[in-house]
This record gives C-alpha cells, structure tokens and sequence, in this order.
C-alpha cells in the first residue's frame, strides 16, 4: 500500500504515564527502538521586554531560570524521512482501539519514529530498522485525548 502524506498534524495517539511501549521487528538482533515515557525539557525565556519580570510556574526565576522537568510521551508520528522535510503519514487503516501504518520506503529512504510529549513542541525522532513494514499503534479510546496503549512494530 502506498504511503500517504499528511500535513504537520498531532497522530491522535496519547500515551499513559509509566505505559511499557514496545517495538518490535521482525528479525532485528539489536534492541527495537521505543518512544521514551517521558523527556526532561528545560524551559526559559531567552529575553524579557523592559518593565517586565519573568517566572516559572508563578515562581520567581532561579539563578538559571529553570529546572528540568519531565514531560510524559503524548504523541506517536511516522514520517518519509527525517522530521525536517515534514513528510507526516497517515494510517493506512484501523479503528476505535488502534491504527495501523504499512510502510513502502523507496531505495535510500528510511520511516522514521517521531515521539511528541505533553506541553512542548520538542519530538524527539530516530529512523525505524529498514527491515520494518508495518506499525500498529492501540490506544484507548475512552479517553480524551486517545491514550495509547501500545505500539508494535515489524
């Protein structure tokens, strides 16, 4: 089946805190990549306008502003290539409780595994084992926003 491209559009996939995600493909010897439960992100603001005094989280700013803090995984993506060239793909099928990509990459080209977390726009991103053709990702769908439950990979 054909890949198809979507604009820089959130998967409606979520992740539950503390979830074991896996990956898996078919014959790789070497450990399945797997999105991160969670990424420490530093947040700060690079200037403040005159008159102005910055905080984080209602707190005065410390002596470097800020602290890492956790943001737990919201968001699974797979693309045509590396994040930057934005080539975003849709599921090739899938229901209420899951959503399936088949995967067709060109000589050269590789799928790559996009991660999203809560409250930032950082995705962390690797290439998937060339050898994988299909991805299926299974979340709840009694939550808002869905809360995946689940990604496997071969």
């Amino acid at each position: 089946m054909p890949n198809h491209r979507l604009p820089p559009i959130r998967a409606v996939v979520a992740a539950l805190g503390g979830a074991a995600i896996s990956l898996w493909s078919a014959g790789a010897s070497a450990a399945a990549p797997a999105c991160p439960a969670s990424v420490d992100m530093v947040e700060a603001a690079a200037a403040v306008p005159p008159g102005f005094r910055a905080f984080l989280n209602g707190n005065p700013p410390t002596r470097t502003f800020s602290r890492p803090a956790a943001h737990r995984l919201d968001t699974i993506m797979f693309s045509d290539g590396p994040p930057t060239e934005m080539a975003w793909l849709a599921p090739s099928g899938g229901g209420a409780n899951a959503q399936r990509w088949d995967f067709t990459p060109g000589p050269g080209a590789a799928i790559w595994l996009s991660c999203g977390y809560l409250a930032t726009s950082v995705i962390v991103s690797m290439p998937l084992p060339a050898a994988t053709r299909t991805c299926r990702v299974a979340y709840d769908a009694a939550t808002s926003p869905p809360t995946a439950v689940g990604l496997a990979c071969r």
